[in-house]
């Protein structure tokens, strides 16, 4: 039976989502059915944890969708290692990619757990940042298991327009953009169902404790001053390691129009 790349063959499921990112990893890194995937001394356990996960996904019943998310996030998490790989960040040298006795190593739950978030995430834009997410946790001795599946299920629970709001955030706390310095207390009582539901996800951010309210306490939308939030905690985790920065101007645009006014 002739042997086939199962890592290829899962970056070509993604295409429709990653475009070019696929064939140039294929291009470029992978050659055969063992092609190598990632340099450095973890290197080899991590290309062997991404044939394992890959053996897994082949395995699986997907509906064809399910197949093209795993795959992009597959390939995101790729693309984002061997970046990091090109910008002098090595891959974690602790026990992150061995297994004990007893437990399969915390690489692989971490993979597996981004991996079946991407798969049922209908919100496709999340899918890169996904990846982002995992190519920067095997390059980061801080992030632990414990910490690593925190984030995951808290990244798993925000909404795509909420990242966006996050990096919004981010933007005012960096001086980048300027938004709205007053409350809302003196507005018509319709403020417009588009201005409402932002409202509502940065007091579902507070609440999550991702971002806060360096100045004033909140009880209600309408005692929100967009410029005092600042990200917190878990928030500026997110931003660093999903590397939110990297969403889209366009996709915030109308956010910053909204808290701007």
């Amino acid at each position: 039976m002739k042997k086939t790349n199962i890592v290829k063959d899962i970056i070509e499921t993604g295409s429709e989502i990653t475009g070019g990112v696929g064939g140039a990893i294929i291009g470029g890194f992978i050659a055969g059915p063992t092609g190598a995937i990632i340099g450095g001394a973890s290197g080899p356990l991590l290309t062997k944890l991404f044939k394992i996960i890959g053996t897994d996904l082949k395995a699986r019943f997907l509906s064809p969708r399910e197949e093209i998310r795993t795959g992009a996030a597959y390939t995101f998490s790729i693309d984002k290692i061997l970046k990091n790989e090109s910008e002098g960040k090595n891959l974690r040298q602790d026990d992150f990619f061995n297994p004990t006795e007893t437990e399969r190593s915390a690489a692989e739950e971490v993979f597996e757990g981004i991996i079946l978030k991407a798969q049922r995430e209908y919100e496709e834009n999340k899918i890169k940042y996904y990846g982002n997410l995992l190519g920067n946790i095997v390059c980061d001795e801080s992030i632990d298991k414990v910490y690593a599946n925190q984030l995951i299920h808290l990244a798993e629970n925000l909404s795509y327009h909420q990242l966006c709001v996050l990096k919004v955030i981010n933007l005012s706390r960096i001086k980048k953009i300027n938004l709205r310095k007053i409350n809302y207390r003196t507005e018509p009582i319709n403020l417009g169902r588009e201005k409402v539901t932002l409202l509502y996800d940065l007091i579902d951010l507070e609440n999550r404790h991702i971002i806060i309210d360096s100045m004033s306490p909140v009880f209600g939308i309408t005692d929100i001053i967009p410029s005092q939030f600042e990200p917190q905690g878990n928030g500026n985790a997110l931003i660093k390691l999903m590397e939110l920065n990297a969403i889209p101007d366009e996709h915030c645009a109308k956010i910053i129009e909204l808290l701007s006014e």
